[in-house]
């Protein structure tokens, strides 16, 4: 990370390129910064050996006197959190930065007696003590700030549109659980008002996924029945903008929600909410209503779960503590007997010659394995044959690849941190086509004509893809 020392005015602002500050001294301050584990952190400190320890694990940090604060280096940071050793240093703070924390700014400030306070500030959390800042209440605090933005930007959107407004809710190819549970989530918190029309770009195939919407009684419509004129806001859950514009959907969105790591390419969304350490998008809307109190009826608590449960397979892979604290949450409101219809779904009968054909054709190089079905009618069987696979004794990463229409899509599953599954969806193909995931998990597509190579070469050219992984593992 940069190392940054006594700025000045003429300094780019884009230095201080973060979207939280922690302002400080002492072990409360040191423990704040270690346990955020975020790169987007600023920390600024006053003490010598605070500087130097973050120094050394390469934190983004800045040391000056907190009389020197200014706005060049705070102004355009969107939280703000104070966590000192004294009341004298948590005055000086506020006294230094009162004249540039603006109303949309989040700011968390430790309490002690007598200190002031912005009493006119929206968006500002006390903390008792230095001890009880911990990740929960950094996301507690978080989740209140988004939802208080969100109600603003319908309170303005209500005005413009004479206080009724039509809301599309897109899916991003085929909805998985997460998906449909997140959208759905976020719909019942919208107003009265706001009418949600539910659509994706792909039907919903999967089993249990038809089974979710039926329980939860929606409708989702085609993409190409819908005109997006007819809405005045768009929102995706679970997926991001530049996912739709790759695969060729210019679509101006207002609101967008997600866990996966945020895309670069991501065009300005009015309302935003992506936070990459979540396990699944249902845990962050799950917190809202945790964190709000507002009431979670069962359909939805069970729906939430049962997202949660499918994104982090059962809760083994890519669980934070964020998603341990909601399924704790979410459990004590669910449907038990619905939940365990929807995780014991049956694989359908139409899929056998596909597992057949799959034992046929597999190859494998050292812990790496490989399988081409050629042309399926139901598409998923390629995930779940991708994650068959991966419980064989030794087999670390599958690749599973199978042509659906006019693309071809690719299903990667990893055991291994290094080989990251999402990472290898996106190289796949590189501006050819689009990939996406996380280290566990990845799919690539690719449009036949747009392959670089001949469609009867796409075995050999997975075979080559696993045999490279695995002459790389042995070096």
């Amino acid at each position: 990370m940069t190392l940054i020392m006594e700025p000045t005015a003429a300094q780019d602002k884009k230095q201080f390129n973060c979207s939280m500050v922690v302002i400080g001294n002492g072990p409360a301050f040191l423990q704040t910064i270690i346990m955020m584990e975020a790169k987007d952190i600023l920390a600024v400190t006053n003490n010598d050996a605070d500087f130097h320890y973050l120094e050394r694990i390469e934190a983004k940090v800045l040391k000056l006197d907190f009389q020197s604060l200014s706005s060049s280096i705070l102004s355009e940071v969107q939280y703000k959190v104070i966590l000192v050793s004294s009341l004298t240093h948590s005055n000086q703070i506020i006294r230094a930065i009162s004249s540039f924390i603006h109303e949309d700014d989040l700011l968390l400030v430790v309490k002690y007696p007598k200190m002031k306070r912005f009493s006119t500030h929206t968006h500002y959390y006390v903390i008792d003590t230095a001890d009880q800042f911990d990740k929960k209440l950094w996301h507690r605090s978080m989740t209140l700030y988004k939802m208080a933005k969100m109600s603003e930007f319908f309170k303005t959107r209500m005005q413009e549109n004479q206080k009724r407004i039509k809301i599309l809710m897109l899916f991003f190819g085929s909805p998985d659980p997460d998906a449909i549970a997140s959208s759905i989530a976020l719909a019942k918190l919208f107003p009265k008002q706001v009418i949600p029309t539910y659509a994706s770009t792909a039907k919903v195939k999967r089993f249990e996924n038809r089974a979710l919407v039926s329980y939860l009684k929606i409708q989702i419509q085609d993409i190409s029945q819908i005109n997006l004129s007819d809405y005045q806001v768009i929102a995706c859950c679970d997926a991001q903008p530049d996912f739709f514009k790759k695969s060729g959907y210019d679509i101006p969105f207002d609101i967008c929600i997600d866990h996966h790591p945020e895309s670069e390419c991501n065009p300005q969304v009015p309302f935003c909410d992506i936070r990459k350490n979540h396990g699944a998008c249902s845990t962050i809307l799950a917190q809202y209503y945790f964190y709000s109190k507002k009431p979670l009826p069962k359909t939805l608590a069970t729906a939430l779960l049962f997202g949660i449960k499918t994104d982090t397979a059962n809760f083994t892979r890519s669980v934070y503590d964020n998603d341990s604290y909601m399924m704790t949450y979410l459990y004590k409101k669910v449907d038990r007997e619905i939940l365990k219809r929807f995780q014991f779904s049956r694989i359908p009968k139409r899929t056998l010659k596909y597992f057949k054909r799959a034992y046929n054709r597999f190859i494998y190089e050292g812990s790496f394995l490989m399988c081409h079905l050629g042309k399926v009618g139901y598409l998923d069987i390629g995930a779940i044959i991708a994650e068959h696979f991966l419980k064989i004794q030794g087999i670390n990463v599958t690749i599973v690849s199978c042509i659906s229409e006019d693309r071809l899509v690719v299903f990667i599953r990893s055991k291994l941190s290094k080989y990251n599954a999402g990472d290898i969806a996106i190289n796949l193909f590189g501006d050819k086509g689009v990939g996406g995931g996380h280290p566990e998990m990845g799919r690539a597509e690719c449009i036949l004509a747009n392959l670089p190579y001949s469609p009867k070469d796409i075995e050999d050219n997975m075979h080559n893809l696993i045999k490279d992984m695995n002459s790389k593992e042995r070096i």
